[in-house]
């Protein structure tokens, strides 16, 4: 285990980030892990609300960038998002997918838009629910 962001990503063929949602952040993360990343390394996000080609933005290989939308708590919940923005190349969205798979992750492929799939199903789906309880439907104790 390391905190050298160098040390951790120089031989790898994978890596993803997992900080805040804070789109500068990620952007400048992403220009320090490509610059000590090896040729070829697939780098990849685990945002659940940033767009995906504005994380890339500042890249040089945008083709190896994309996304991977992690579910929590991770060990445990199954589903995977992978992300492919405009410039992601299909080989490495390809690799994303496969390399999700062979984790035992039930993969769904989407391309770069806003919530991806689950979130933006999510969303519209807790709000009706808000709006359902302020129209009078249910009960404080309905809903714990």
């Amino acid at each position: 285990m390391t905190t050298d962001l160098g040390e951790s990503v120089s031989s790898t063929d994978l890596a993803i980030e997992a900080v805040v949602e804070n789109l500068k952040l990620k952007q400048n993360l992403f220009v320090e892990m490509e610059k000590f990343s090896p040729d070829g390394a697939i780098l990849a996000t685990n945002t659940s609300s940033l767009p995906i080609t504005e994380i890339a933005a500042n890249l040089k290989n945008r083709a190896l960038f994309g996304g991977l939308h992690f579910f929590n708590p991770v060990p445990v919940m199954r589903l995977l998002e992978v992300i492919k923005c405009d410039e992601t190349s299909q080989e490495t969205f390809e690799k994303m997918v496969t390399w999700g798979a062979a984790m035992q992750k039930t993969t769904v492929r989407c391309i770069d838009t806003p919530g991806f799939i689950v979130n933006r199903l999510l969303i519209p789906y807790m709000l009706e629910a808000v709006r359902l309880y302020e129209r009078g439907h249910g009960s404080k104790e309905d809903i714990g």
